[in-house]
């Protein structure tokens, strides 16, 4: 997926978490792994610089009980997006909390691109 980018668009990004994503979800409970250019961080060290926060994405992400994959450490935040004097992680890959302890191979069928 991709949600509106840019600090002008937060209003947009924020209508696209709360009233487009969920009709894009699965509506049963499935193995799911949404990826993709949030354009907004989830907490406060996701950013260098400006902090996006979106509410509406972390409330999702909650209720889904979705965890990014990247595994942030004091010396590699992953950032992923790089201006002239900040850097924020904006893109990333989720999981189900329950697929933590799981090693399958997956129907790619029911992705979401």
């Amino acid at each position: 997926m991709y949600a509106p980018s840019g600090a002008e668009k937060k209003a947009e990004r924020e209508r696209f978490y709360t009233n487009d994503l969920p009709h894009l979800l699965p509506t049963t409970k499935s193995d799911m792994f949404p990826a993709g250019g949030f354009n907004c961080i989830l907490e406060t060290n996701d950013s260098t610089g400006q902090k996006r926060f979106s509410r509406a994405l972390a409330s999702i992400l909650n209720e889904l009980d979705l965890h990014d994959v990247w595994n942030a450490t004091s010396t590699n935040k992953g950032y992923n997006h790089y201006a002239s004097k900040t850097a924020s992680r904006l893109d990333r890959i989720c999981h189900e909390t329950s697929t933590n302890t799981k090693k399958r191979r997956g129907n790619h069928s029911d992705c979401i691109y």
